[in-house]
């Protein structure tokens, strides 16, 4: 039996059904998989949802900090004694990384994967971090990108197009969509009258400063004065969750904790689109299972799967201010009804396929099958 290693920063409840899919997968090509995994820390710790189950180990990340800078590493040395391959977040502060090509360099045997957005998407790009990663990449068995622009951007540094896997970066909708296709069962509990549907809308994701809370709170004041009616589900925990106390003490905003499938599909039947002024991830691949838009700004920092969202189709964009934001909350709430549509959305199946594919190329030095990347053309911008 092979086995191998994919480090994480801790595991997240939407990354148990990619994790446990790729364990078994891998398990029939003879490898074994242990995803070592630290705690939850700040922001991530107040989400609430971290797991474990048997194939996670877990490990201590620490930090080495100089010059205003924080260098991690989780790993000890017996990882790389213990494992055929590593598979391991690209971060050009990781120390792990080039510890692991020392000892790949000193003992060989050991191979190493990366993975992770590889572009720089949620923040501005750094020249030194980029070139650190550039070099990591080069100098790794395999990279793992998020999404073909993630791919993209790799071969156009350098790094060989065989070296690189689109991994089509995605959550299990399975139940979402098959909810969707039959309608929810029922409104949710205290939803069905706290407006009508045309100006219901919802959030879910983390409630915390990727996802722009203050700035949410801020549209809420002025849809207030604007229209009382317009209401808004909102779906998650984090650390500015106390930030829309206001919004819910005068029955503007109905707070729902963390959702799971079943009730993001009555979110999405109660719901004409989902305000997501900040980061959009993965709730783009949920969207679009939910057959409702997202509405957003032209905010810069959108993770890759951004990229799987069509302009004034599955997603709506305003000039990132107030105004502009408050105004397209109108304007769609006034559309005719439209909603929920059908659209192709990105599997976890498929993710779990390309992610396969890539792994054993990386361990056998085996061209991969061909990933998906094409198979949701018709819903990229």
């Amino acid at each position: 039996m092979i086995n191998l290693g994919i480090l994480q920063p801790y595991v997240p409840m939407y990354r148990v059904p990619f994790f446990a899919g790729l364990n078994e997968r891998l398990a029939k090509s003879g490898v074994s998989m242990t995803v070592l995994a630290a705690h939850p820390v700040g922001e991530q710790h107040m989400r609430g949802d971290a797991v474990s189950t048997d194939w996670v180990e877990h490990v201590e990340r620490r930090e080495l900090r100089f010059g205003g800078k924080a260098a991690t590493f989780s790993l000890q040395r017996r990882h790389f004694a213990d494992f055929d391959g590593l598979i391991l977040p690209l971060e050009g502060t990781s120390v792990d990384i080039p510890r692991a090509l020392h000892y790949r360099a000193m003992h060989s045997g050991l191979n190493i994967g990366l993975w992770g957005h590889v572009k720089s998407y949620v923040n501005d790009p750094n020249i030194i971090d980029a070139a650190i990663e550039r070099w990591q990449m080069t100098h790794s068995d395999h990279v793992f990108a998020y999404t073909p622009s993630g791919r993209d951007y790799a071969v156009a540094r350098g790094i060989q197009p065989d070296k690189v896997t689109t991994v089509m970066n995605s959550v299990d909708t399975s139940t979402i969509s098959e909810q969707m296709a039959r309608g929810a069962s029922a409104p949710v509990e205290g939803i069905a009258g706290a407006g009508r549907r045309d100006k219901t809308f919802a959030f879910i994701g983390g409630l915390d400063q990727s996802k722009r809370i203050d700035f949410l709170v801020q549209v809420l004041d002025r849809l207030w004065i604007d229209d009382p009616e317009i209401k808004i589900l909102v779906a998650g925990r984090g650390s500015q969750e106390h930030l829309l106390r206001r919004a819910v003490n005068r029955g503007q905003a109905t707070l729902l904790g963390y959702a799971d499938d079943h009730l993001k599909s009555e979110i999405a039947i109660s719901s004409r689109a989902i305000l997501m002024p900040g980061r959009i991830g993965l709730v783009a691949v949920e969207s679009l299972a939910m057959g409702i838009p997202i509405l957003t700004t032209d905010y810069l920092y959108h993770a890759p799967e951004y990229d799987y969202l069509v302009a004034n189709d599955s997603v709506f964009v305003s000039p990132d201010t107030l105004t502009d934001f408050v105004s397209l909350i109108h304007r769609v709430a006034a559309m005719a009804h439209v909603y929920p549509k059908v659209w192709t959305t990105p599997s976890i199946t498929s993710m779990i396929d390309n992610f396969t594919s890539g792994v054993l190329q990386m361990l056998n030095g085996e061209r991969g099958t061909p990933d998906d990347a094409n198979s949701i053309g018709s819903n990229r911008r």
